[in-house]
């Protein structure tokens, strides 16, 4: 903040006056290695998994910042971001769809009274975790173009 309060004392441009405020809110860590390759897919994957875990009790949209990370993590190009950020919504959507199908069995027979004549449609629930996988795949991949995007500006 003093370097700051310095350069607009000094009468520094604007230009590196902006650059300067850039370094200081955004400094640079060693997330993944500037270029064309990139971090760790691995563990961009399972950063964006656990994110996507943890902020979806908080948050509605939280793929697309788990997303983000995943593929801000991942860098070296769009497509190896938008791949992070795809790997870590289908796990996160697997995940929720196998605790979805494993609980499903056990609330049947107290759901099978409440729809009346319309029971023979419960077995359709299941298709409820396909569509919530697919949808937090495609908005954690909407997510890591996003963060890869910001990666390669930044890089």
């Amino acid at each position: 903040m003093v370097a700051l309060s310095a350069s607009i004392s000094r009468g520094v441009g604007a230009s590196s006056l902006l650059l300067l405020v850039k370094e200081f809110l955004y400094p640079r860590v060693g997330v993944f290695v500037s270029g064309q390759r990139g971090g760790s897919m691995a563990v961009a994957v399972f950063l964006g998994f656990v994110i996507n875990v943890f902020l979806g009790f908080f948050i509605p949209f939280n793929e697309l910042i788990g997303g983000a990370v995943a593929g801000y993590i991942a860098g070296g190009s769009l497509g190896r971001a938008v791949l992070a950020g795809f790997l870590a919504g289908i796990i996160g959507g697997l995940i929720l769809a196998g605790l979805i199908l494993a609980l499903l069995p056990f609330f049947m027979p107290y759901l099978a009274p409440l729809l009346g004549p319309l029971t023979g449609l419960l077995p359709l629930v299941a298709l409820i975790p396909i569509a919530l996988s697919l949808k937090g795949a495609l908005l954690s991949a909407i997510g890591g173009a996003i963060g890869g995007a910001v990666a390669l500006y930044r890089g």
